[in-house]
């Protein structure tokens, strides 16, 4: 498509879902809305700010393109790079929890 056409839109918007089904742990997924956009995702932060939910679980960039990078390049299956993906978002929750508010 050329950089000024419309339809580019629509064609990215058109995966969403899958990635909110591929990964139903990430919080930042809201099904109506972009990623770490829309009232859902809105709500689990104030509810974070508030202290009534913690441990909120989501993936980074770099973990997405390195297990497509894994699934591509080696035999493992888009179902154990995602198990491996939420693997590492739950050590890096880990991780935040440890950091010291003051």
């Amino acid at each position: 498509f050329p950089p000024d056409d419309n339809l580019i839109f629509l064609l990215n918007r058109s995966f969403w879902l899958n990635y909110h089904y591929l990964m139903p742990w990430d919080w930042k997924t809201d099904e109506f809305g972009g990623y770490d956009r829309g009232i859902t995702a809105f709500t689990i932060k104030c509810l974070e700010e508030l202290e009534l939910i913690s441990g909120l679980k989501t993936v980074s960039n770099n973990s997405v393109r390195e297990a497509l990078y894994q699934a591509a390049t080696s035999k493992k299956t888009i179902s154990d790079v995602l198990e491996q993906v939420k693997k590492d978002a739950e050590y890096e929750t880990a991780q935040i929890k440890l950091h010291y508010n003051h």
